[in-house]
C-alpha cells in the first residue's frame, strides 16, 4: 500500500528506513488503537496462531506462516506472504477445516470501507493466491 500511496515512500521504507521520521504521539495513538481493534477481532477467531516475528524480520514471518499452515492451523493472525517482491501481512487468515479454502479477514478501525481498504484487500488476495494459497473470499 505504501507504493500505491507514494512511490518515494516505498523506496525509502525499503532501502533507507533509517531516514524515517520519528513517530509522533498522535500517530502512535492511531497505531495503538488499530492494534487494540486487531486483538479484539482475534476473539472472533479463537485459538489462532500468531505470527510474531519482529517487523524487520520478514523471512522469519514467512517461515512461521508456512509452519502454521503445515501444522493445519485453522486461523492465523498476521499471516505473512510474498509474491513478486510484494510482502503482505494478513490480519486474519481462517478456514473451516484443513481441507477447506482460506478466507482473508482484513480488520480496520473504521466505521466504513474506504477505497484504500479495498485496494489493500485486493493486494493481499493477489499476493496470497500468487504464493500458492487457495483463497475463497476476502472480507473487510
Amino acid at each position: 500500500m505504501t507504493g500505491i500511496q507514494c512511490e518515494k515512500a516505498l523506496y525509502l521504507t525499503t532501502h533507507q528506513s533509517d531516514l524515517a521520521e520519528q513517530i509522533s504521539d498522535a500517530q502512535q495513538m492511531i497505531f495503538d488503537q488499530g492494534h487494540a481493534v486487531g486483538l479484539e477481532a482475534h476473539k472472533h477467531f479463537p485459538n489462532g496462531v500468531l505470527i510474531d516475528a519482529p517487523y524487520k524480520e520478514p523471512r522469519l514471518a514467512l517461515e512461521q506462516t508456512q509452519a502454521a499452515i503445515a501444522a493445519n492451523a485453522l486461523s492465523i493472525y498476521e499471516a505473512t506472504f510474498e509474491y513478486k517482491h510484494v510482502l503482505v501481512k494478513v490480519d486474519i487468515l481462517t478456514r473451516a477445516s484443513a481441507r477447506h479454502a482460506w478466507e482473508i479477514v482484513e480488520v480496520k478501525s473504521s466505521t466504513q470501507a474506504k477505497e484504500v481498504h479495498i485496494q489493500d484487500a485486493a493486494i493481499q488476495l493477489w499476493v496470497t493466491r500468487g504464493a500458492g494459497l487457495k483463497v475463497k473470499s476476502v472480507s473487510l
